[in-house]
This record gives structure tokens, C-alpha cells and sequence, in this order.
């Protein structure tokens, strides 16, 4: 169980800082004129809290008694398109490479362990969650980058794995990380 505990351990450490820094960028693209992109840093920061979670209770299926991670100080954020850029970054290495390798170690040593297998359903809705908003943030730094902001939609998240779905309408299909129904989902307010 060390290997679960401590890789669950890094990944809560990596969401949380992931967090905090998403809530801060979210006010900076308020002040910047982009709610639409405060938006989707909204619904970033809620999904990076539901992966916290999901990794905790992991963590309490396989008896772990420690102290979480705390949190790291997170500097001021920069302009909007520089936020953008350092989530695309940060989520690319999440989905590319963290998560990947988290899920081959942990199936490598205790693949058949139910213990483990609860990990892995937390670190694979993490890692596809985190592929979506990796999209999310890439449509949001096109947008940008041609100085306008996020239109023609709004973000509804998935509070069981964490997804992010961007539409005119609540989503009508199942959640496609999770497989959950659609009463799972709700619409993104922003944090002012």
C-alpha cells in the first residue's frame, strides 16, 4: 500500500496547487475583461477539487492514517494569456505524463488488489478529465490570443470525475469519463 499512498499523495499535492492557482487565474480574467475564461478557470479549479477528493477516499479505502499534503503558496497570477498558456502546460503533463505513469507502477505491483483498483479508477477519471481541459484550455488560449474571450456556450462540470463539458444546453448524453447520467452535471457559476 506505500506505493498507493504515496502516489495518491502526489497527485493531491499536484491538485491542489492546481487549484489554488486556477481560483486566482479565474480573478484575473474577471479584471482582464474574460469571463467567459474566469469561467472555465471556475469550473478547472472545481474539477481539480473533485480529484482531490476522489484521491482522498482512495486513500481511506486503503487505510492510510497520515497527514494530506498541504497546499503550496501560489504566487500572483500573470496576464490571462500567460495563465492559459501554464494551464495548457500543466494539464498536458497530467494526462500525458503523471497519470500514465501513476496508473502502470500501481498496476505493475498490485493489479488484482481492490484496494488498487480504486487508485486506478481515481487517477483514470483524473487523467481523462484532465485530457479534456486540456482542450477546454486550448479552444480558451485561441480565443484569447485573438483578443476575444470564451462565447457560444458554458461549462457544466461532472461532479463525480471531474469533466468539463462546454455547451449551449446542460449536457443530454452520460459523462463520457465517468459514465455517469447527465443529473451529475452542473452549470459553472463564477467565483467573484
Amino acid at each position: 500500500m506505500e506505493l498507493i499512498h504515496s502516489l495518491l499523495l502526489q497527485a493531491i499535492a499536484g491538485e491542489s496547487a492546481a487549484e489554488s492557482r486556477y481560483r486566482k487565474f479565474a480573478g484575473k480574467a474577471l479584471d482582464e475583461g474574460f469571463p467567459g475564461i474566469a469561467s472555465l478557470f471556475t469550473a478547472l479549479a472545481q474539477a481539480e477539487a473533485i480529484h482531490i477528493a476522489n484521491h482522498h477516499q482512495a486513500l481511506k479505502k486503503s487505510d492510510f492514517s497520515g497527514t494530506l499534503p498541504q497546499p503550496e503558496k501560489i504566487n500572483s497570477p500573470e496576464t490571462t494569456l500567460a495563465n492559459l498558456k501554464r494551464a495548457i502546460e500543466d494539464e498536458r503533463d497530467e494526462f500525458k505524463e503523471m497519470y500514465p505513469l501513476f496508473h502502470r507502477q500501481i498496476s505493475k505491483k498490485h493489479d488484482s488488489n481492490f484496494v488498487a483498483k480504486i487508485a486506478l479508477l481515481s487517477i483514470k477519471w483524473a487523467g481523462e478529465s484532465e485530457a479534456q481541459h486540456y482542450e477546454l484550455l486550448q479552444e480558451a488560449l485561441q480565443a484569447a490570443v485573438s483578443g476575444s474571450d470564451v462565447v457560444g456556450g458554458e461549462y457544466y462540470l461532472c461532479t463525480v470525475c471531474g469533466n468539463i463539458e462546454f455547451s449551449m444546453e446542460q449536457p443530454k448524453k452520460m459523462c463520457g469519463v465517468c459514465g455517469h447520467d447527465i443529473s451529475f452535471y452542473t452549470r459553472i457559476q463564477v467565483e467573484k
